[in-house]
């Protein structure tokens, strides 16, 4: 079972028990009931989050991820929510729908108790990762993050940022 995190800036109750180092390979579902997998190498940086319809952090942060996503998509950037332990796809589309205010942009599959598992033992929603192209997790965010937008959008620009600063052609010798 999930322990929520709180709306103050305590750390998350639990503990995580698996350190996660990279993606797992899970099956998981779409919110119209087809198979569905992340893709890592779709993208230079991608961000897990698992939320609950419940849960009021996660709330907060969703309108966050969507501006990173907005932000950082077109420098190739992906994000991705798991909703766990919030019913079925038709709860979950009901839920989205009703706060559309949110403005979710980023592909949100169903989550299950074996994706928290083989993602590290999540115990704590909200719980963010960042991704990098081959799957190795960049960092991992445990319940509340005081200032989360500004921190992952950092690190985001961080892994994004050595790809375009490399030059396209090495210089040539000077006569």
């Amino acid at each position: 079972m999930i322990v929520a995190s709180l709306l103050s800036l305590s750390p998350p109750v639990c503990t995580q028990a698996t350190e996660l180092a990279a993606a797992p390979n899970i099956a998981l579902t779409d919110l119209h009931g087809a198979p569905a997998h992340i893709d890592y190498k779709g993208a230079k940086v991608t961000l897990v989050n698992f939320w609950a319809t419940w849960c009021g952090p996660c709330r907060e942060e969703m309108p966050m991820i969507a501006r990173l996503f907005r932000q950082h998509g077109p420098s190739g950037f992906k994000a991705v929510g798991i909703a766990v332990e919030s019913g079925g796809a038709d709860q979950v589309l009901k839920f989205l729908k009703a706060n559309k205010e949110f403005g979710i942009n980023y592909l949100v599959l169903l989550g299950s108790d074996e994706s928290l598992e083989k993602f590290g033992d999540v115990a704590t929603v909200p719980t963010t990762f960042l991704f990098d192209s081959d799957g190795k997790v960049i960092k991992r965010y445990n319940g509340v993050t005081s200032n989360f937008y500004e921190k992952v959008s950092a690190e985001i620009g961080k892994h994004l940022a050595p790809a375009a600063a490399s030059p396209q052609t090495a210089p040539g010798p000077s006569d």
